[in-house]
Parts: structure tokens; sequence; C-alpha cells
């Protein structure tokens, strides 16, 4: 059927129950890789007494999971052109499931990383086709709509994934943490396989391998890189990790060029020329960089400098997870009446807004201006990633929906990757000097979040 065809059957989206299962299905596929990541810190621990390994030897199991999802992403934007949506989306469901069993069986560390890799393989194209899915099913006039239903999981999963994994790892055993998939992998295997509509397909869309084994090696070093880096204190920081890190960008910046004097590249880096899709890559970015290292340094911050115990810091992340969740309802409104840099900027201000008690030693004494912080810290964030994810799609072709959902999922990791290496940095200098270089650094790049949102296009999306 073409798109502008089903675009019309669907724009009842909202009040059509066909719609609703469309929804609830990838709500499931979605919340299979979010779960597992939340959950499998908490299950470190276990696995390490179970195989006997360090915490340094169990990294890989996170490390080379997070590579394989990267370089995975690519490809999807070739297999979506090549074959359809749908049948993406069911590969990767596959995939991720035979893999959680295979983790689950796991006997040695060595096993448990090779099953991992497969893992994170299918949680790459889950990630990188839902968003294409979605707005296969329900049309760009919906989507916003569809978007703030399909990303709650986003939000609520890495609050209530870290108290499932604790409930499941003190009750029973760390094995149950990927049996958890199973059901969940099927139930939404039956729902896509009745509920998902096709897309269209060109078979003769040919497989770019120079670039993508061009892009993947780059992509893939320089998150390797960078966990390298986050791994290595001030003092003994090796050149080997930074090599990997400036070899890493080599190769992406050559492949930028490469993919400029192709016809059909495994991901077009044209889409860059378009204003808007630029300055709102740039704001996904950047958000994904505070957002993704703030949940990796805040927790300490309060336990660690200002006494809170692990339930008042994880009372605090909730805190920061509802704001964004109580957010994301007001998505739609505020850009059915203003643009969608308005938008932007006052999100950003909202969450600079949250961000600025977090400089002050005495907040962290005042328990409801701390949880208020918080909320709306996570308020502009939740609003500032959603509109970003679906403004992205705004104004580039509809034969590039693949290519643009890739680029999404693709800075996404690379800001959570740089944020996360950079923010231990900080840290480690805060720690020796008593004062807030780490919370600063966070509202200097959140200020910086401006200078994109005012060169988003300033019309009503």
């Amino acid at each position: 059927m073409p798109a502008s065809e089903h675009r019309t059957e669907q724009k009842g989206f909202i009040g059509d129950d066909s719609n609703h299962q469309i929804i609830l299905t990838l709500i499931l596929g979605s919340i299979l890789p979010l779960l597992d990541s939340t959950a499998l810190g908490i299950a470190i621990p276990a696995l390490s007494d179970a195989f006997a390994s360090s915490v340094q030897a169990l990294q890989k199991v996170v490390t080379l999971y997070g590579i394989a999802a990267a370089v995975t992403v690519p490809l999807c934007a070739w297999g979506m052109k090549r074959y359809n949506n749908k049948s993406v989306w069911l590969l990767g469901l596959t995939i991720f499931l035979l893999a959680s069993v295979a983790c689950a069986t796991a006997g040695s560390i060595n096993s448990l990383v090779t099953f991992r890799i497969f893992q994170g393989v299918g949680a790459g194209i889950l990630m990188a086709t839902m968003q294409p899915v979605l707005l296969n099913a329900v049309g760009r006039e919906q989507f916003k709509a569809a978007m703030a239903s399909v990303a709650i999981p986003a939000v609520i999963v890495p609050i209530l994934g870290p108290l499932v994994a604790g409930f499941i790892v003190n009750s029973v055993s760390w094995k149950w943490i990927f049996l958890l998939n199973i059901p969940i992998s099927l139930f939404a295997t039956l729902l896509a396989w009745c509920y998902l509509p096709n897309s269209t397909s060109d078979k003769r869309t040919k497989l770019d391998i120079q670039g993508y084994l061009l892009f993947a090696c780059g992509l893939a070093t320089v998150i390797y890189g960078l966990s390298e880096v986050s791994s290595e204190s001030l003092d003994i920081l090796s050149v080997s990790a930074l090599g990997l890190v400036v070899l890493s960008l080599s190769l992406i910046g050559y492949y930028v060029h490469y993919a400029l004097t192709k016809s059909f590249p495994i991901l077009d880096v044209r889409l860059f020329r378009i204003p808007p899709f630029r300055n709102t890559a740039l704001l996904l970015f950047l958000s994904s960089l505070v957002f993704y290292s703030s949940l990796f340094i805040l927790p300490s911050i309060f336990i660690e400098r200002y006494g809170y115990s692990t339930l008042g810091a994880s009372a605090m992340l909730g805190a920061s997870g509802l704001g964004a969740l109580l957010s994301r309802s007001y998505l739609q409104k505020l850009t059915s009446r203003f643009s969608a840099s308005k938008v932007a900027i006052i999100s950003v201000l909202i969450s600079l807004i949250g961000t600025l008690p977090l400089l002050f030693d005495s907040a962290f004494d005042l328990m409801p201006l701390m949880v208020l912080g918080m909320l709306l810290r996570g308020a502009g964030l939740g609003l500032i990633t959603l509109l970003t994810m679906t403004h992205l799609y705004h104004y580039v072709p509809e034969g590039k929906t693949p290519d643009t959902s890739a680029w999404s999922r693709i800075l996404t990791l690379l800001g959570g990757a740089i944020g996360t290496a950079s923010i231990g940095f900080f840290y480690q200098w805060e720690m020796t000097t008593a004062s807030h270089q780490t919370v600063g650094a966070l509202a200097v790049v959140t200020l910086l979040c401006i200078v994109p949102a005012f060169s988003l296009e300033r019309s009503k999306t």
C-alpha cells in the first residue's frame, strides 16, 4: 500500500483499537533492551560470584553488547530499504529471544560474553527500527502523539528495572534476568506478526559493504576507546586509550568523505545538509550527553558527597524520571501552539533551572527543593529528547526514514558514550577540590543546547 494512502487510513490513530495494539507491540519490543541494560548492573555481583570473575572482566559483558548494538544500526537502515520494516523488527525480536535463552544457560564468562554480543545485535535492530515502524503505521501527523506513548518505557524502565532485578537476584537467580525476556519477546512477536503493517521495499537496494565496514569500525572503536578512557584515572590515562579515540574519529571522518562520493551509502550523510535536521541532530547529541552522564554520575554525588542512602539517591533519580514522564504528555500541545525552536528553548531553560540547586551544598539538605529541582530537570530533558527524536523526521524525504532512524540511535549512543567517559574526569577533579565541577559541566552543556535550539525551524510542527 502506498505510504500516502496508509497515512490517510491511520488518521484516526488515537481512537483506532488496532493502532493501540501497534503501540503495545512497540512498547513491548522497546522494553526488552532497556530492561536488560538497566537490570544487568544489579546482577554484576551475582555474575562475578557465579563465574569467579572480577568486575573488570565482566565489563566486557556490557561493552561488547553496546558495540554490537551500535554496529548493527547502519545495517538496519539498509535492511529496512531492501526488505521492509516489519520483517526487520521480527528479526530483531527473534535474535533477542534466542540470545536471551542462551545467556540464561551460559556456563562460563566467555560464553556469556559471546551470547551477549548476539543479544546486542537484536537490541540494535529493535532500537533502530522502532521509530520507522511507528512512522509507517501511524503517519507523520500522528507521529509525535504516538511517540509520546511508545517512549514511556524509556522513562519508567530505568527506574523500575533495578528494583525488579534486585528482587530477582535476591529471590531466585541471575539467570531470570535473561529468562524474563522470553515471555515479553514471545508476546511482542505474536502482536507484531498480527498487527504491524508492511512497509514498501526496494529489492534493488544494494549493501554498501565498504562503507559499512568503514563506519562500523569507526563507531566500534570510538565506543571501545571511550570505555577505556573512562576506566583510566587522570594520572594514568593511557596513550592507547586516547589513540583509539583519535583513530575512531579519523575513520568516521573518512567515512563522511567516502559517503559524499557515493549515490547510495550505507548511511546518508547528506541529511546533515538540511539545516533543521542538522540542528536537531546536534540538540539530540547534546541532550543525550547530559542525560546519560547524569544517570551515571548523580547517584555517586548524592551518596558519596552528600551522604544520601542508596534508596534516597534512587528516589532522586525517580523524581527526575517522573518529571520526564509527566512532561511528555504536553509535547503535542506545545508543538501545536509554538514552533519547535520555542519548545526546545523552553525545555532547555526548564532543565537548566532544575540543575541550579545541584550547584549549592545547602540545597542538598532541603529535600522539597531538591525533589522539585530533579522534577524540573527531568521534565526539561524529557521534552528535549522526545522533541528531537520526532523532529528529525519532519524535513527529510520519506525514503530517508531508515537513515534518519539510524542517525538518531547513533547520535544517542555517541552522546551517552562521550558523556559517561568525560563526566568521570570532572568528578575526579571535584573530589580533590571540594567544588562543583561535575554539576557545573552538566549545567554548561545544558546551556549549550540553547544554540541548536535557537536554530531549529521556526514553524509549527
